[in-house]
C-alpha cells in the first residue's frame, strides 16, 4: 500500500483515488483500504456515488459523433477543390507556355527581318513584294469564300453548286499563276529598263 503524504489529509487522498477505482486500477490493498474508508466516511461515500453516476452516463450514453457519410463528403469536397486548383494551374502553365513560345518566335522573326533590312537594303523590296503578294492571296481566298457562301445561298441544286465551286477554284488557280509569273517577270523587265537608261 502506498504511504500517505503528511501534508494531505485522508479525504483528499481517497478523493484522488476515486478515478483509479472507477477504472479498476487500484491494487488489492489500496482497493480494500478505499472500501473501508467509504464505509466509514459519509462525505466520501456521497462523492463516490456521484462519480459512479457520472461514469455510468459517460459509459452508456452514445458519443455525439458526426453524421454518417460526413467524413466522406468532406474528403470529396477537399479532393474536388484540389483537382480544380490543379486544373487551373495546368491551364495557366499551358497558356503561359504557348504565349511565351509564340512571343519568342515573333520576336525572333522580327529581329531577323530588322537585321536583314539594316544589313541589305535590297531585302526591303523583296519583303514588300512578298507582303503585297500575300495580301493579294488573302484577298483571293476571301473573295472565293464569299463567292462560295453566296453560291450556297443561291444555288438550288447540288450539281450547279459543285460546278460553280470548280469554276471558282480554276479561276483562283489561274489568277494565282498569272500573279506569280507576273511577279517573276517584273524584275527582268526592270533590270532591262535600268540598263537602257544607264546607257
Amino acid at each position: 500500500m502506498n504511504e500517505l503524504p503528511d501534508n494531505m489529509n485522508e479525504h483528499e487522498i481517497f478523493s484522488e483515488r476515486m478515478s483509479l477505482a472507477l477504472d479498476g486500477l487500484l491494487a488489492d490493498a489500496d482497493q480494500e483500504a478505499f472500501d473501508q474508508h467509504l464505509a466509514a466516511c459519509e462525505p466520501c461515500r456521497a462523492r463516490w456515488l456521484k462519480w459512479q453516476r457520472i461514469s455510468d452516463v459517460l459509459w452508456f450514453e452514445p458519443f455525439a459523433g458526426p453524421a454518417q457519410g460526413f467524413t466522406f463528403r468532406v474528403d470529396d469536397l477537399v479532393q474536388h477543390e484540389q483537382r480544380r486548383k490543379e486544373r487551373m494551374l495546368g491551364g495557366l502553365v499551358l497558356v503561359g507556355g504557348t504565349v511565351s513560345i509564340w512571343t519568342v518566335m515573333v520576336l525572333s522573326v522580327a529581329i531577323t527581318v530588322l537585321v536583314g533590312l539594316t544589313v541589305s537594303p535590297a531585302v526591303r523590296w523583296q519583303v514588300a513584294e512578298y507582303l503585297g503578294f500575300g495580301s493579294r492571296v488573302v484577298g483571293v481566298v476571301i473573295s472565293s469564300v464569299t463567292a462560295a457562301r453566296d453560291s450556297l445561298l443561291t444555288m438550288p441544286g447540288p450539281g450547279a453548286l459543285v460546278l460553280a465551286l470548280c469554276v471558282l477554284a480554276a479561276l483562283m488557280v489561274l489568277w494565282l499563276r498569272l500573279v506569280f509569273w507576273g511577279n517573276r517577270a517584273q524584275p527582268g523587265v526592270a533590270v532591262g529598263e535600268t540598263g537602257r537608261n544607264g546607257r
